[in-house]
């Protein structure tokens, strides 16, 4: 903006003759003036630009089923959650779950019957444009189901335990955010970090400096990286990785599939893992297959081959 009015000061003076400011003291009272009204303007579409900024992340707040407005009285008036933050837990179930995105968008996920358990690892595959994403964000709670409902423990999830519910999660989603400050969980697991720096080839460019990373300017791969380890510190009960092997190269895939998802599942943590990569399908305890939205079957991986259109193995 700042440029831009610099600019038009510069063609009024290349134009005075044209527009007929042949007056020299008019001609620099109108500079002036324009140059006055420079940083005012700036500033104005600046704000304009943080509002409207504000205006659409408020928004998706919203389509996540986050009241925002009412967050204080929902304090008050919501009954405390049954559920507890603590990590010992048996079965988490989605029961004739189905989420539509609106009344204008013929597309939708489920319903569909799921159960997920501690120390397991389960796949969920597809293609693009199967639904995969939006069953993830469904299972963690980020959008509401328009039908069926989601048990944990046998504790049924409405508004009072939705909170204590996703923080139950910890995740690394394909749109996930990235902030230098590890979890505060992980303040004390610097040593488990820069394990992890080393392992997933970042110990060079980052460090654990004060309970933070030292930066995350990072390419896209490495930043990915980075995300997998703060996730990895948060140490909850359940973890949920969209796509995360997608950009890596084989290397880290291993490590993610071989070293990283076993580890976890030998933790007692429950594992979910949005994924094409069927040359690490035996890993998994069940494998899920959504098509056009719905789910096509679950098993183990000697069931997997099938589950994917080829033929079981014998």
């Amino acid at each position: 903006s700042v440029v831009i009015g610099y600019i038009a000061i510069g063609i009024v003076f290349l134009l005075r003759d044209q527009i007929g400011l042949t007056d020299q003291r008019a001609l620099s009272g109108f500079a002036l003036t324009l140059a006055a009204l420079v940083p005012p303007i700036t500033t104005l579409s600046d704000e304009l630009r943080i509002i409207l900024a504000a205006r659409i992340s408020l928004e998706q707040l919203r389509k996540l089923g986050l009241n925002i407005e009412g967050a204080k009285q929902e304090d008050v008036d919501t009954p405390p959650s049954a559920l507890q933050l603590g990590s010992s837990w048996e079965e988490l179930r989605l029961l004739e779950v189905e989420y539509r995105y609106d009344d204008k968008n013929d597309f939708r996920v489920g319903p569909v019957d799921l159960t997920f358990r501690p120390g397991e690892i389960s796949f969920i595959v597809g293609g693009n444009g199967s639904g995969k994403s939006t069953l993830a964000k469904l299972i963690t709670a980020l959008y509401q189901p328009t039908a069926g409902e989601i048990w944990f423990d046998g504790h049924l999830i409405g508004p009072a335990e939705i909170s204590d519910y996703r923080n139950k999660f910890a995740t690394v989603f394909a749109d996930y955010f990235l902030e230098r400050k590890l979890p505060s969980i992980a303040e004390d697991r610097s040593e488990v970090a820069t394990q992890w720096l080393e392992r997933l080839g970042l110990a060079r460019k980052v460090k654990i400096e004060d309970g933070h990373f030292s930066t995350i300017d990072l390419s896209q791969g490495q930043r990915r990286r980075l995300a997998l380890i703060a996730a990895y510190l948060e140490d909850r009960p359940i973890y949920l990785f969209d796509e995360w092997a997608a950009d890596q190269d084989p290397t880290f895939k291993r490590i993610f599939y071989v070293e990283l998802l076993p580890e976890l599942k030998r933790r007692g943590k429950c594992v979910i893992a949005i994924t094409h990569d069927d040359r690490y399908f035996s890993y998994a305890d069940q494998i899920l297959k959504l098509e056009n939205g719905l789910l096509l079957g679950e098993a183990t991986d000697r069931f997997a081959s099938r589950l994917l259109g080829e033929s079981a193995p014998q």
